[in-house]
């Protein structure tokens, strides 16, 4: 059930959508050329890599109403902006960049971002999914200068993780970890939205009026869409690594995202604030890879 344009998906058609995807991908991959990978060990120039530790709070704002908000507090680093209007608004005003869309063509500078295509001098982030050591080394190569660490591993993971990086190429890359926000479970370029609303054309503008998901637990997944249209379900409830941050950072990771999505101004005062409620610790303490 979608609260807010009283759209219905009955469970036997969601499961069913969920088995042709899983099965077309399945074929992708079976099909697809590989190529073995070069492990072959490289060295690199520790005064571009290592950089100078410090512990660093940036945040990531989707509205004017946030960033407002989040200027009051002086603790913050860098703030990333979600919307590309209010990014080229506050360029040069503020210490910013921009929050790249995960799935665009646009290729921008100075910018955090999910695309493989767009990495040379700028921020991946964590949707990348870097993983591992091998993925931190290409990435590096490829010109990322922060690399942002998948929201899916454990805290062992993230150890072992920067301990090879050290070990392997004898370099202290600049790690980024979100720290409180709402994950994004899935994303989509088809609007469902927009589609059981009736209209023939993207940019009706309806998924700002608080719209969410609802499961049969009543558990609600708010929705975000980014400026080409592409929707985002975020998870019904935010992580909170508050907590971890010193532990986090003594294992090697400099920066400590915050990322506003849906929260309006009072919200992004009580996180900031650090009064949160409903929230969990995610993957941190799970070994699920």
């Amino acid at each position: 059930y979608v609260k807010g344009i009283n759209a219905f998906a009955r469970i036997k058609e969601v499961n069913e959508l969920r088995r042709n995807v899983l099965n077309h991908l399945l074929k992708c991959r079976i099909n697809v050329d590989r190529n073995d990978i070069n492990y072959t060990e490289i060295s690199y120039n520790n005064d571009v890599y290592n950089i100078e530790r410090s512990k660093n709070f940036n945040v990531i704002v989707s509205n004017k109403e946030q960033l407002e908000t989040v200027l009051n507090y002086k603790f913050i680093n860098e703030i990333y902006i979600r919307d590309y209007r209010l990014y080229t608004e506050y360029k040069g005003k503020i210490n910013c960049k921009y929050y790249l869309p995960r799935v665009t063509k646009r290729t921008e500078g100075n910018s955090i971002t999910s695309n493989l295509g767009n990495l040379k001098n700028n921020y991946s982030s964590i949707y990348l999914n870097c993983t591992n050591s091998f993925s931190v080394r290409k990435l590096l190569d490829l010109g990322v200068k922060r690399i942002g660490i998948s929201p899916e591993l454990s805290i062992g993971n993230i150890e072992d993780m920067i301990d090879n990086v050290n070990e392997k190429y004898q370099i202290f890359p600049d790690f980024e970890m979100m720290i409180y926000g709402r994950y994004q479970a899935m994303i989509m370029k088809h609007c469902f939205i927009n589609k059981a609303l009736g209209y023939e054309k993207k940019g009706c503008n309806a998924c700002l009026n608080g719209v969410t998901i609802v499961d049969r637990e009543n558990k609600e997944y708010p929705v975000l869409k980014d400026e080409n249209c592409n929707i985002a379900i975020l998870y019904y409830k935010p992580v909170n690594l508050f907590d971890e941050v010193d532990e986090l950072y003594n294992i090697g990771i400099n920066n400590f995202v915050i990322d506003f999505t849906c929260e309006n101004g009072e919200e992004v005062k009580n996180v900031m604030e650090f009064r949160i409620k409903g929230s969990y610790k995610g993957h941190l303490y799970s070994d699920n890879i």
